[in-house]
C-alpha cells in the first residue's frame, strides 16, 4: 500500500520539518510503494499557503478532496494548543491515521479525550519522537541491554539551542516544557523504562533586554527510573549554542553521545571512555532521524511493521510526567484534569514526603550528584 500525506498546519514544523523530511523519505526509499510523495496542505491562514508550488491546498480539513482516508496519513503540525481540536476535525472528515507533532497534547485532560477518540474510532496515532528511531539511540540501548560496560547508574540528557528571536516573534508555545523537553522525556523513558517518578522540576523565564516571556527560558526535570536510576533532563532556549547530548555513566566506563543539531548535517557520534576517563572508542553514524522516524511510522500504517515505540500508550506516561512537572512549577493549565498518582505542590512548596519515599540512601547520593 502506498500512502499519501496531509500536512494539517504548514508553519515551521509542517513546512521545514515534515514536508522536507517526507521528500527526503521518498528519496531514501528509492520508490513510492510506501510513501507516495503526494502531499496536501491544510491551513486556515492564507499566508501559510503561499509559495507551495503545485501542492494542493485547503483552508479546512473538510474541504479536502482526492485524498482517500483509507490510505492517507494526517500529520498534525498545528500549534500544540490546537492538536486535539485538529485531530477531532480530521476524524470528523473520515481520517484515521495520525502523526502528531510534539508535544502530542499539553494536559492529561486533553490526553484522555485523545485516547477516547482512538478507542471510539479505531485510530492509529503516533507521536513524533525521532530520537527513538535514531541509529545512535539504538546503539545506546544495545550497550545498556548487553551490559558491556556494567550497570548503568546515572543519565543526563540535554537539548539546548538559541531560540530567543523565534520565541519573541512566535507565541505558539506557552512553556519550555513543550518545546524540546518532550524529546528528552521520551528518550529517558525509552532508555530507563517507563516506571519513572518525578523527583524535581524547574522552569525559568526568557529575558532579553526589556522583554520577558514567562516560562520560556529553560526547564529541567529529575526522574528516578525503577526506584534506582536517576536521570536529569535539561533544555535551554536561550543558549548561545546548539547541543543535543546524552551522558551515561556505567560501572566500568561512560558514554558521551551527540545527536545532529541542524538540517545541514545528519551525522551523530558516540564516544566511549573507561572508568579512568580515557577514550577507548569513537563511533560515527549517518543519522537522519526524522526521515527514519517517518519510514518506521508509514510501515506501521501500511501494516508492514510493528507499532512504533511512540504510540499512544507510551505517550500517556510522557504527557503525564510533563503534566506533573508543570504542576510542580505551578504553571499547569487548569483543564480540570487530576494528576494520576499524587497531588503535586505548587512552586515554592516542599516536596519532602514524595522525595523521602522515593530515595534510598544510595539514590539520595546519586541524585545529589546530578
Amino acid at each position: 500500500m502506498s500512502l499519501d500525506s496531509l500536512l494539517f498546519g504548514f508553519g515551521r514544523a509542517g513546512r521545514e520539518l515534515h514536508y522536507c523530511c517526507l521528500c527526503k523519505t521518498v528519496e531514501r526509499l528509492g520508490s513510492r510503494d510506501l510513501v507516495s510523495g503526494r502531499i496536501g496542505i491544510v491551513d486556515v491562514l492564507p499566508s501559510a499557503l503561499e509559495d507551495v508550488g503545485d501542492l494542493p491546498t485547503y483552508r479546512s480539513i473538510h474541504d479536502v478532496k482526492g485524498f482517500n482516508p483509507a490510505n492517507t496519513v494526517v500529520h498534525i503540525c498545528t500549534a500544540p494548543l490546537q492538536h486535539l481540536n485538529s485531530v477531532e476535525q480530521a476524524v470528523e472528515a473520515g481520517f484515521r491515521s495520525f502523526i502528531i507533532e510534539k508535544p502530542m497534547v499539553q494536559t492529561m485532560g486533553e490526553f484522555e479525550q485523545l485516547a477516547s477518540l482512538q478507542a471510539r474510532y479505531g485510530l492509529k496515532i503516533v507521536g513524533v519522537a525521532n530520537w527513538l528511531s535514531a541509529p545512535l539511540t539504538l546503539r545506546i540501548r544495545q550497550m545498556i541491554d548487553s551490559n558491556e560496560l556494567g550497570t548503568l547508574f546515572n543519565v543526563k540528557i540535554e537539548n539546548s539551542k538559541p531560540r530567543v528571536s523565534r520565541t519573541l516573534r512566535n507565541k505558539s508555545h506557552s512553556t519550555c516544557f513543550d518545546v524540546e523537553m518532550p524529546h528528552l522525556v521520551g528518550l529517558a523513558l525509552y532508555l530507563g523504562g517507563t516506571d519513572a517518578r518525578l523527583l524535581d522540576a524547574s522552569c525559568s523565564d526568557l529575558r532579553f533586554i526589556d522583554d520577558v516571556v514567562p516560562h520560556m527560558g529553560s526547564a529541567s526535570i529529575q526522574l528516578l527510573h525503577d526506584g534506582k536510576l536517576p536521570c536529569r533532563l535539561y533544555s535551554s532556549l536561550e543558549s548561545p549554542m546548539r547541543k543535543r547530548h546524552v551522558q551515561l555513566d556505567f560501572l566500568h566506563g561512560s558514554v558521551s553521545a551527540y545527536y545532529p543539531c541542524g538540517n545541514d548535517d545528519s551525522c551523530s557520534w558516540l564516544q566511549i571512555s573507561d572508568r579512568n576517563g580515557n577514550v577507548v572508542a569513537r563511533e560515527v553514524f549517518e543519522d537522519d532521524t526524522l526521515s527514519s522516524c517517518f519510514i518506521e511510522y508509514y510501515k506501521y500504517f501500511a501494516r508492514r511493521g510493528p507499532a512504533p515505540q511512540s504510540d499512544l500508550q507510551f505517550n500517556e506516561r510522557l504527557v503525564d510526567l510533563l503534566h506533573e512537572a508543570k504542576a510542580y512549577c505551578g504553571i499547569l493549565p487548569d483543564d480540570g484534569a487530576v494528576l494520576r498518582e499524587k497531588s503535586l505542590p505548587r512552586s515554592g512548596q516542599r516536596m519532602a514526603p514524595i522525595l523521602s519515599a522515593a530515595r534510598s540512601p544510595l539514590t539520595t547520593k546519586l541524585v545529589e550528584g546530578l
